[in-house]
């Protein structure tokens, strides 16, 4: 009985230790991962660099083992990526920037390289008030989704087309046209140059407008200065009692100025928004 149960604890143990190694055997050998680099601040961060490579080991995947050089590690481009593929024997490069963004907030920035496919791939996210350990984890979860890009970019057809790109294209100005009754010309619309609010105003009337709008402000601003220089001191010969200066009286002029200034206002209304009698006759011809 004691030699059954030392017989299956020797096969359950030699299972546990023969485990992984099958595992890495059975993982593709264009699937090994080389961490170049998790930069934070002004250099490498090695907990970034171990957290990450950890995540990885649990997700199933290899890691090459090869030792980077600080220049080494400043790699961001296809060229570099691949040469560091081919020598440590990598079919995956990934790389990782931290930046920055508001207090307790950081920005990250990851690349990986296909080394099968030599392609390059790029994915953004920001990790929002979050302490190492969740930085740690957000940058698995960016590493995981270029990976998962990665293999479904290699399951498609070789010459399968290139996905059509959006670009946003400058839409072309439509012009509406103001619909008016049935016996107008060119289908019944009216010309921009009609359109607007005073579009029926015959021209004698936006003259007319025009003069009494230009009196109108010239007397509003005659009445303002004659305001502001009431009462004021000038020498100006008057019947002021000895020692003392003479004051202007600009009472009568500005008083008059208002009231000639809302009379040409209210006559600006008038000829604006009076309806004309022949109003229809007068657009139908402008149109036509």
């Amino acid at each position: 009985m004691n030699g059954l149960l030392r017989t299956l604890c020797a096969v359950v143990i030699t299972t546990l230790t023969l485990a992984p190694a099958k595992d890495a055997a059975a993982q593709p050998s264009n699937e090994r991962v080389l961490v170049v680099d998790v930069s934070k601040g002004r250099g490498s961060d090695a907990r970034l660099i171990k957290g990450l490579g950890e995540h990885l080991m649990r997700a199933g995947l290899l890691l090459t083992e090869g030792i980077l050089s600080a220049t080494e590690r400043t790699c961001d481009g296809p060229e570099c990526f691949e040469q560091l593929a081919t020598r440590e024997g990598a079919g995956l490069v990934l790389t990782a920037k931290i930046q920055d963004s508001t207090p307790g907030s950081f920005f990250i920035t990851m690349a990986l390289f296909d080394a099968e496919r030599r392609a390059p791939l790029q994915e953004t996210a920001l990790c929002d008030q979050c302490t190492q350990e969740q930085l740690g984890i957000r940058i698995g979860d960016v590493a995981d989704k270029l990976i998962r890009q990665c293999r479904e970019a290699r399951q498609r057809p070789p010459h399968a087309e290139p996905p059509v790109s959006v670009a946003l294209v400058p839409i072309p100005a439509v012009h509406l046209e103001v619909s008016s009754s049935p016996g107008l010309s060119n289908g019944g619309s009216v010309s921009r140059d009609n359109a607007g609010l005073f579009a029926g105003l015959s021209k004698r009337r936006k003259i007319l407008a025009g003069v009494l709008g230009g009196l109108a402000g010239a007397t509003l601003i005659t009445s303002i200065a004659l305001s502001a220089t009431h009462r004021q001191y000038t020498s100006l010969p008057c019947n002021a009692p000895d020692g003392q200066g003479c004051r202007l009286d600009n009472l009568p002029l500005f008083a008059t100025g208002y009231a000639v200034t809302g009379a040409l206002a209210v006559g600006v209304g008038i000829t604006l928004f009076w309806p004309e009698k022949s109003n229809k006759p007068q657009l139908y011809a402008e149109v036509r």
